[in-house]
């Protein structure tokens, strides 16, 4: 069960990928005194603003489904009060790539791409990388096999394995941890071989962010929502034009929420991403933007199968009346990820047939990673099919197929440089992208092995305090 609330403001036409309707409210004296309705010589009309690309619409008056009285778009019963609506077609074929290497949009790219607008993922209350892109057809994520699911965003496209196949703005984000979608503007899924774009990998294709952008106007924007689990969310998103030239925009983002049904299990994280960019909607534009997100949640690795002594069939323990509440962790068990960003992207219209852009990239990523691996084996299934299952009791020495606890600390850093030239011979037209990408990754892992005379636990009343082990 959830809620959600939503608040929004706007100096400029707040314009979306899906059918959005905005309007305003006329009685029905100013619907007669604007348009002259009441004689049906004049159809009232919605005009579009200048350069929207929006078509002239017809109104059609709102009325109660109870009237069967006849009623024609221009004529209006007196007494009664209406509603002007207007509203914009869903079409994210014109929607940018994201990349300077990919200048045009969707639908002049000639490439499968399929795009997750940011109205989809606002409908949606999307949260997650992993959320928006359950959209995408032929796109999968590990569900936490081995040691998939534990190792944050991981995605297969087409069958291939894409995890270092993930961008944002064009420029390689390879950390490993769980993507917040609070900043997103919208995803777009190149499928296909790609390296003639981003070289090394893209097998299966590539997953490119396209994050909010400061932009002319002001707006603001709120939004929390709330549900079971002590699932608690907010977002912020204001944009603030502070000169002619020069915008301002900040996102930010705290979510919090328990796993229902399960003790001790919670995922904490919060995210800022501000943003400023220098020369709003001139030839020379310079954005530099900023983020961080910190990631602090629980391990839950759940219960066991087992097989009842005298059957062939294995089934959760729960079913045997184990309580599904019961977490069988250790004070040690902690997944706490920070991650920080530093984009600056310049384009420049230096005449009118070439464009250059030049886009630099500096992260770090820190993990600390360690989640036991109980096991309730033979000994443990037998004593709880006993006729004593209070004395059954778990093992957590690890080596059970997931991954061992670690520290990683990376850093990488990341500079595209790109020209697009476009130019006629004759009545054909060209375009020519050329440019270099440079790149460099460093990652360091320490890895630690489980002591093997580390304590258990008991099966039907687990403790997370491993005797003589905790400080």
């Amino acid at each position: 069960m959830e809620s959600r609330i939503r608040l929004r403001s706007s100096a400029s036409v707040v314009a979306g990928l899906t059918f959005l309707c905005s309007g305003s409210y006329l009685s029905s004296a100013e619907a007669a005194s604007s348009n002259d309705l009441s004689d049906g010589k004049q159809k009232p009309r919605i005009e579009p603003e200048a350069g929207s690309g929006k078509e002239v619409q017809d109104i059609t008056h709102a009325r109660s489904l109870n009237d069967t009285r006849s009623l024609d778009k221009g004529s209006v019963p007196s007494g009664e009060e209406h509603i002007l609506v207007t509203g914009s077609r869903m079409n994210i074929l014109r929607e940018p790539v994201g990349l300077g290497r990919m200048p045009e949009d969707v639908m002049h790219t000639p490439q499968t791409i399929n795009v997750v607008p940011q109205a989809l993922m606002e409908q949606q209350n999307v949260k997650s990388l992993d959320e928006a892109l359950r959209n995408v057809p032929g796109i999968t994520a590990s569900v936490g096999e081995g040691e998939g699911g534990m190792s944050g965003d991981q995605f297969l496209i087409r069958g291939f394995q894409a995890q270092n196949d993930i961008y944002e703005n064009g420029l390689r984000d390879f950390g490993v941890y769980t993507r917040d979608s609070f900043y997103y503007d919208h995803v777009a899924v190149i499928k296909g071989p790609s390296s003639e774009v981003f070289g090394n990998g893209t097998t299966g294709g590539a997953i490119n962010i396209v994050t909010k952008a400061p932009h002319s106007g002001n707006s603001y924007a709120a939004n929390f929502s709330g549900g079971t689990g002590s699932y608690y969310r907010g977002t912020i998103d204001i944009n603030r034009q502070l000169t002619e030239t020069i915008a301002v925009r900040l996102s930010a983002m705290g979510n919090s929420n328990d796993v229902v049904g399960r003790d001790a299990v919670f995922s904490h994280r919060w995210g800022i991403a501000p943003s400023i960019t220098f020369g709003v909607g001139k030839k020379i534009s310079y954005t530099l933007d900023y983020f961080h997100q910190n990631d602090n949640r629980i391990p839950d690795y759940g219960v066991w199968v087992v097989t009842k002594p005298g059957t062939s069939i294995g089934r959760p323990l729960t079913e045997f009346g184990l309580p599904r509440t019961n977490w069988y962790g250790t004070t040690f068990d902690k997944d706490n990820i920070s991650t920080d960003m530093i984009t600056g992207r310049l384009t420049a219209k230096v005449l009118p047939w070439l464009t250059l852009s030049n886009d630099t990239k500096g992260g770090i990523y820190h993990r600390y990673f360690s989640a036991s691996q109980s096991n309730c084996n033979v000994a443990c299934t037998r004593a709880f099919f006993s006729d004593a299952p209070q004395t059954a009791k778990i093992v957590r020495n690890g080596g059970l197929g997931g991954p061992n606890p670690y520290r990683q600390s990376d850093w990488s850093i990341q500079n595209v440089f790109s020209g697009v030239a476009r130019f006629r011979t004759g009545s054909i037209r060209h375009e020519l992208i050329s440019g270099f990408d440079i790149e460099h990754v460093e990652d360091h892992r320490k890895n630690y092995p489980y002591n093997m005379t580390r304590g258990g636990t008991n099966l039907l009343d687990p403790s997370a305090i491993v005797p003589g082990w905790n400080v």
